[in-house]
């Protein structure tokens, strides 16, 4: 029978919780310790090891390999996730690059609807290049979802598109599954069947893998959200980021949230999820008017 070790005690629950914000960036409240309390337990015992203890005292004193962070953050993050999961966020992302796609035409026009002076810059990078990032992208779908989308907008647009979807996430093993880009027949089962057509291939009886042309205009990469500080700021038109600032404390959440915003290019939207920004403000941007969803737009100029 597997080893069953002691309950994890609320003094080693804290100790656990220091060490992991430390390392990783994420903080993990104490109404999740029986969470906790089970990935730790799993880890233990596949390391053969004593107890909870003797696993901190190996992580903290780094007496074992550095792939086991890695694989540690991937049983402590949820990987809940499927294509076009929120509908009317997708939507949301949809209408807004038609939009800006119509106030690109309308500026070659030398006209401007109230829409577009709303979202279009002066001084925009380049109306007809998009590029999103989604932030937290876990296994793909979201990634996948997003390109799609604006796929379909580019094959309907009445001038030249071009558009490219970045990817990321702390989980690695999550990051090799985007890449691969293979997914079960029921991960796909809820796609219109146009889409699978278009977009996938089978491979075999069960699984369903993305067209080489989709992935063309796709990159992951693996990324922890709490170094965004020091990472470069590009200039991303969409930034996608839903169920992820939940992993972090209210203040390192707002000065995230910051960060994102300089990566946006002016007039660029910020989609989150409902109830994560709390009471963050920044006076770069402005809220995005829609009932169901919550976005932001960057201010131009």
């Amino acid at each position: 029978m597997p080893k069953l070790l002691a309950p994890l005690e609320e003094s080693e629950f804290l100790l656990w919780q220091r060490l992991i914000e430390e390392k990783t960036g994420l903080w993990l409240p104490k109404a999740r310790l029986s969470f906790v309390q089970a990935q730790l337990s799993s880890r233990v015992l596949a390391l053969g090891l004593r107890d909870y203890r003797a696993y901190y005292d190996a992580l903290a004193n780094e007496r074992l390999p550095k792939e086991e962070w890695a694989t540690l953050v991937d049983k402590l993050t949820v990987h809940e996730t499927r294509f076009f999961r929120d509908p009317d966020a997708m939507a949301l992302v949809s209408n807004y690059c038609r939009t800006l796609i119509g106030a690109t035409l309308a500026q070659r026009k030398g006209l401007r609807s109230s829409a577009a002076r709303q979202i279009l810059a002066d001084k925009p990078c380049h109306p007809l290049m998009f590029q999103l990032w989604s932030v937290g992208c876990s296994t793909g779908e979201e990634v996948y979802s997003l390109a799609m989308t604006l796929d379909t907008l580019a094959k309907n647009s009445d001038v030249p598109l071009h558009y490219g979807v970045t990817g990321s996430d702390i989980s690695l093993p999550s990051i090799r599954q985007a890449r691969e880009g293979c997914y079960t027949e029921s991960a796909v089962r809820e796609l219109p069947d146009a889409y699978k057509e278009k977009y996938f291939l089978r491979d075999g009886l069960r699984h369903w893998v993305v067209s080489p042309e989709l992935k063309q205009r796709v990159y992951f990469t693996h990324f922890n959200l709490s170094g965004i500080a020091a990472s470069p700021q590009s200039a991303y038109n969409v930034i996608y980021c839903q169920n992820v600032l939940i992993y972090f404390k209210p203040e390192r959440r707002e000065q995230i949230l910051d960060e994102l915003v300089k990566r946006l290019v002016p007039g660029g939207l910020l989609v989150l999820a409902p109830g994560e920004a709390g009471r963050w403000s920044n006076a770069d941007v402005s809220r995005y008017p829609h009932d169901k969803c919550l976005a932001y737009l960057r201010k131009s100029g």
